[in-house]
């Protein structure tokens, strides 16, 4: 049978405070909180795809919250659900190609360019 964990409070999040090594505070259904010695907070997910156990930062805290940590927890169950690999799905939506850096870049260097006007003697 399943152990049932506590969830974790806003109160919990904030008075977690660095020790000499990492520790996790679990808020259930494999969402942690992670704290590193050096004070940085995070949120992380375990999650098992294709047989192979993953995980992944949700971000900093206090930048993600835990209302926004719980809520893409449950949009990485959906992808699972759809047998998705979140973290490829993840790198896939911030891929950039070389077209599209070229097509800013030359957007806003044109406005800086002068014509050159060559002249054959």
């Amino acid at each position: 049978m399943p152990r049932i964990v506590k969830p974790l409070t806003d109160t919990e999040i904030k008075l977690a405070k660095p020790k000499d090594k990492l520790y996790k505070l679990s808020d259930g259904q494999n969402l942690f909180f992670v704290v590193q010695p050096n004070g940085t907070k995070f949120f992380r997910y375990g999650y098992a795809f294709q047989n192979k156990r993953k995980s992944m930062s949700f971000g900093t805290y206090p930048d993600i919250s835990l209302k926004d940590a719980r809520a893409q927890r449950e949009q990485v169950k959906q992808l699972l659900k759809q047998n998705i690999d979140p973290i490829q799905n993840k790198r896939n939506q911030n891929l950039t190609t070389f077209k599209e850096v070229a097509t800013k870049w030359l957007a806003i260097m044109e406005h800086e360019w002068k014509p050159i006007i060559a002249f054959l003697d």
